[in-house]
């Protein structure tokens, strides 16, 4: 944790075990809702948490870039739980970031509600959001566009459950999205792999360089090796709800690990940049987590894993 904490440049106090970001909700007068970002502004104020971390926001081509707005009203009670930047194409900020949200507006209101979401939702938001709507009568779906911009007379705002480089959650929140998707999977109800590797193959950056050596040693220690992106939520629910033991380099497959029982996981991480966010999210279910920690990585953002580091591991763990 102190290196991942020192790449980053930030000092967490572990002390006191895992901090849990504290969750909460306000209603708010007169708020813009910014369709490119998913950012909220109150008073010409964007409200931070609604990007979930100033870095998040600033780094975002959608608060650097020029563009015009279409500009509309919208005078019922209305609120979002969309972070676009990031959830758009990424799993783990929508099961992670996005979703938990849900519990925290269940808790807030039974009046009428309308849900602003993103009118070019991926398949998998469609899909896992669905499941929430039906059990949440009071919520109507309403879209939003990138040029667009709404001007909201009364929104209700409800916070994020994670943090900036932390995949630790409220354990009911999380349970919440969890039990939900479970209860929903339109899958069979065949058994799935309890050894699971999560490939990299075809990702931009945090693949191997020795992919090829690595799955060998998996799969002569029965694993199955899994590309979630390939995968439609529910079959990755069905994939993952039996693991016992999931490896992998980092990457937001590994969100996946929410749909497990009771899981070990091992993560790779590049020597220059190790993130805690799956180490947090272990530890937010009770799992054991061990971290296998690799070569910096070339101008491709690849690395390498030690292959004797790997058998060790698997070996301590009973494997």
């Amino acid at each position: 944790m102190n290196r991942c904490a020192s790449q980053v440049n930030w000092t967490p106090d572990y002390s006191r075990g895992i901090v849990i970001t504290e969750g909460y909700f306000a209603l708010l007068s007169n708020v813009r809702l910014i369709g490119r970002s998913g950012a909220v502004a109150c008073n010409e104020i964007v409200i931070v948490d609604s990007m979930l971390h100033l870095k998040k926001l600033t780094r975002s081509n959608s608060y650097r870039t020029k563009f015009s707005f279409t500009q509309r009203r919208e005078a019922r009670l209305a609120t979002s739980i969309f972070y676009l930047p990031e959830a758009e194409a990424n799993i783990y900020h929508w099961l992670i970031d996005c979703l938990p949200r849900l519990w925290v507006l269940s808790q807030a209101t039974t009046s009428p509600l309308i849900l602003y979401c993103h009118e070019n939702m991926t398949p998998y938001q469609i899909e896992s959001l669905a499941p929430f709507l039906q059990q949440t009568p009071n919520l109507q779906i309403a879209t939003i566009a990138f040029d667009e911009c709404v001007d909201i007379d009364q929104y209700l705002f409800t916070s994020f459950l994670s943090g900036l480089n932390s995949g630790a959650v409220n354990p009911v929140a999380l349970n919440y999205v969890r039990q939900t998707l479970l209860d929903s999977a339109k899958v069979p109800c065949a058994r799935g792999p309890d050894r699971i590797y999560i490939s990299r193959t075809g990702a931009r950056d945090r693949s191997l360089t020795n992919e090829v050596e690595i799955e060998g040693v998996l799969r002569k220690n029965g694993f199955q090796i899994v590309h979630p992106e390939k995968l439609s939520i529910w079959e990755q629910i069905s994939v993952f709800k039996e693991a016992k033991c999931i490896v992998g380099a980092h990457g937001a497959g590994f969100a996946n690990m929410i749909f497990a029982r009771a899981a070990c996981i091992v993560e790779f991480l590049p020597k220059c940049k190790m993130r805690p966010h799956y180490l947090l999210l272990a530890k937010s279910l009770g799992f054991e987590y061990k971290s296998i920690i690799g070569s910096e990585t070339d101008v491709q953002g690849r690395f390498c894993i030690n292959k004797q580091a790997l058998v060790s591991t698997l070996s301590a763990l009973g494997i």
